[in-house]
């Protein structure tokens, strides 16, 4: 029996194909994940960002990239593997994977749309610091 475990991981990708190919995105992904074993608990779609520096590949400048946020349960090889695979496409920018425990997941998907909900200062308005937004998501039991 495999020992499986539970991953948080964090795919920057070409922006110009995540818009206009996004399920063919997200059959990508899938079709890796599940190539070693692997199970997609959950996937949210971070949007289209400025990247703070310019990103080449391939000839190919990016300066702006889609996040996507993944709770996956995988064997234990499975991440080193699904990266590997992942790096040798040119439409995959980065890619990130942080092991966590089960109860963790879901945590981390209700803490950080609270975050995103932080919308940059306008006219001078004033915006709660992303502490208060956290804490406040956390106290209405999400």
């Amino acid at each position: 029996m495999t020992i499986r475990r539970f991953y948080e991981a964090m795919f920057l990708v070409d922006s110009n194909w995540a818009t206009t190919n996004w399920q063919e995105t997200l059959d990508t992904v899938t079709n890796v994940v599940q190539r070693y074993d692997g199970k997609i608990r959950r996937i949210e779609k971070w949007g289209d960002r400025k990247l703070a520096y310019p990103i080449r590949i391939e000839r190919t400048v990016h300066r702006r990239g889609t996040y996507l946020l993944l709770a996956l349960e995988l064997p234990t090889g499975a991440p080193n593997q699904i990266l590997h695979d992942l790096q040798l496409d040119p439409r995959f920018l980065r890619t990130l994977t942080q092991v966590r425990r089960d109860d963790e997941i879901d945590k981390i998907f209700d803490v950080f749309p609270a975050m995103e909900s932080l919308k940059r200062r306008r006219d001078g308005e004033e915006l709660p610091e992303a502490d208060e937004v956290v804490a406040e998501a956390e106290g209405e039991g999400r």
